[in-house]
């Protein structure tokens, strides 16, 4: 039973405890759902652009770099027997 003096109640927090871990679930209705999932895209997509430009500045700063050829042939080794260490980057 919900009690409008319960600020849980009111707003479907739902604590478990697991181990020595306490996790609480917290409902929230589709649109405020839809903004913090907004929110956190939007911090990907920031945290994405922030490090390309580190990477395009260190790139200009010393030419290092890998192409994507070399990315793909090292990727393509992942999950595989013959997986392969990161490649060093050149010139």
């Amino acid at each position: 039973m919900r009690h409008p003096n319960n600020p849980r109640s009111v707003i479907g927090l739902k604590p478990r405890i697991r181990g020595d871990k306490i996790t609480t679930t917290l409902k929230i209705d589709d649109t405020l759902k839809g903004r913090v999932q907004h929110l956190a895209a939007l911090r990907c997509r920031e945290n994405f652009k922030q490090e390309a430009l580190a990477s395009w500045a260190a790139y200009k700063e010393t030419g290092r770099h890998l192409t994507g050829q070399e990315i793909r042939a090292w990727l393509n080794t992942w999950g595989t027997d013959d997986e392969r260490a990161v490649p060093e980057c050149h010139e």
